[in-house]
């Protein structure tokens, strides 16, 4: 099974640390093949032949909530996303689950089925969370 990890880094690079994790931890639990993809330099990445997918990205700035416009293009050019499996995750923080919410509705606008999300706050935290995905 393919799996893909499309992370944003904004502020910070706990969003890559964590996808890092995230692979280390699927591959534990299954025989996948995971690839990460960095949304700021693989921008033009087809998700098309992904069975399932995990969405990551921090906020623009400490108080806003809202998603990187970067990131909503990637989305509308990604290729055929709708009806995949997913995963969303973002870093802790202030505003952090209104920030998730806002991720996912974007990700439903294209038609991504959401079946878990989590608000990460460690690198050990996100390969638990990993290990436990049930991913068909």
């Amino acid at each position: 099974m393919r799996i893909c990890i499309a992370y944003q880094c904004l502020n910070n690079r706990k969003i890559e640390e964590y996808a890092k994790s995230l692979a280390l931890g699927l591959e534990m639990q299954s025989n996948a093949v995971v690839e990460l993809i960095d949304i700021a330099n693989d921008s033009d990445k087809k998700l098309t032949g992904f069975k399932y997918i995990l969405f990551g990205s921090d906020k623009k700035s400490f108080f806003g909530s809202k998603l990187d416009e970067r990131y909503v293009t990637f989305l509308k050019n990604c290729g055929h996303i709708s009806g995949k499996h997913s995963f969303v995750f973002t870093s802790k923080g202030f505003n952090a689950y209104k920030f998730l919410s806002i991720f996912m509705t974007e990700l439903e606008k294209e038609g991504v089925f959401i079946k878990n999300s989590a608000v990460l706050s460690s690198a050990v935290e996100a390969k638990i969370v990993a290990s436990k995905l049930h991913i068909k």
